[in-house]
């Protein structure tokens, strides 16, 4: 890379470090406090019916060894039981727990919706990453009891839930998809042809949350070939309309294909070998149209995303990540994301 490229790569990284800070959130649920919490693990803990009255309380947050655990490393588990409003339900809500040292699985009402670092054997801490999970509207109940539980694992030193302001949050003038998309993704380093086919089996592939860089997963020496694949069902009530995939930004380079037709491809010059020359690939909006001809209307969809990353971070990395209606495409306004004085800059990344 020359000089110059280079000079205009640390301005473009400085630049998109701002815009993720210029985000605006709005906590609906404060849930820093007292929650319930013990040693050791059990995936059972996970249900909503499991029996905690019998567990310790601990202060979230806060490191375990603060709380009377001094010393301990290894498995622990916490739950708390939360209430939100029907109208929260409809924004686009997110859990976002700071940090958690070093690795975490965490579940609503049973449902994992994030993951973040590696569990022994493969251990991998990810305890730098900040817990942002988006929460599926469709597993909370409305002005009911819902319940978390997140597994912990520490390798060394600290553990737990230890910094952050703990809530639920809605992210304000997020666009939201028609149909949203983000949440836990199907993974596999490599690259192979039929992992783009629609009847492949991917039941024994890695889990990674979408949108995020691979690294925070275990991947971080990965500058190469990995692929996600995701299941989708679209409801009959959209076959009348042009749909757009929209798939966020992604680091470096990506072919999509949506049951095994590939619907879009950004950066595909560069894809032969050693050949290539990044330039801004890794700022560009993926939006790729849906040619209804290939959708199977209420039944089980695959869309899978072969992803080539030359440097630094990889993966499916910003959101918003779905399927959307072409007239609700041309109503959303990513640059509401940033600051006034940044939206000429987002909008020239944001081009067709």
């Amino acid at each position: 890379m020359g000089k110059m490229k280079y000079f205009l790569f640390i301005i473009i990284l400085i630049l998109t470090t701002q815009l993720t800070a210029g985000e605006k959130w709005n906590r609906i649920v404060d849930l820093r406090g007292q929650w319930k919490f013990s040693l050791g693990d059990d995936m059972k803990w996970a249900d909503t019916d499991h029996n905690d009255d019998e567990w310790k309380t601990i202060f979230v947050p806060s490191p375990w060894e603060d709380e009377g655990f001094p010393g301990y490393d290894g498995y622990a588990w916490y739950r708390v039981k939360f209430q939100i409003d029907k109208e929260d339900i409809k924004k686009n809500i997110y859990l976002r727990l700071w940090q958690i040292d070093d690795v975490d699985q965490v579940f609503i009402n049973g449902h994992l919706i994030g993951i973040s670092g590696s569990f022994p054997p493969h251990y991998y801490s990810a305890y730098s990453k900040e817990r942002t999970y988006r929460i599926p509207t469709h597993i909370l109940y409305a002005d009911q009891e819902n319940i978390i539980s997140i597994r912990v694992y520490d390798g060394h030193q600290r553990g737990g839930i230890v910094t952050g302001k703990t809530g639920i949050y809605e992210k304000v003038n997020e666009p939201r998809p028609d149909i949203p998309l983000e949440g836990l993704w199907k993974f596999m380093p490599g690259d192979k042809n039929h992992w783009k086919d629609f009847g492949y089996d991917d039941d024994d592939w890695y889990k990674v949350m979408v949108p995020a860089f691979w690294e925070g997963f275990g991947f971080k020496d990965l500058d190469d070939y990995a692929w996600y694949r995701t299941d989708v069902v679209i409801p009959e009530e959209y076959r009348d309309e042009n749909l757009i995939l929209f798939l966020g930004q992604i680091d470096d380079l990506d072919q999509t294909f949506f049951n095994g037709v590939l619907v879009g491809e950004t950066g595909t010059k560069h894809w032969q070998g050693k050949d290539f020359e990044l330039v801004n690939e890794w700022l560009l909006w993926r939006k790729y149209n849906l040619d209804s001809d290939i959708i199977r209307y209420d039944e089980k969809n695959v869309i899978a995303v072969r992803v080539w990353d030359g440097r630094l971070d990889g993966g499916i990395y910003t959101g918003p990540i779905g399927i959307v209606t072409e007239k609700n495409l041309r109503n959303w306004k990513i640059e509401d994301h940033v600051e006034e004085h940044k939206k000429g800059i987002f909008e020239i990344w944001f081009r067709d």
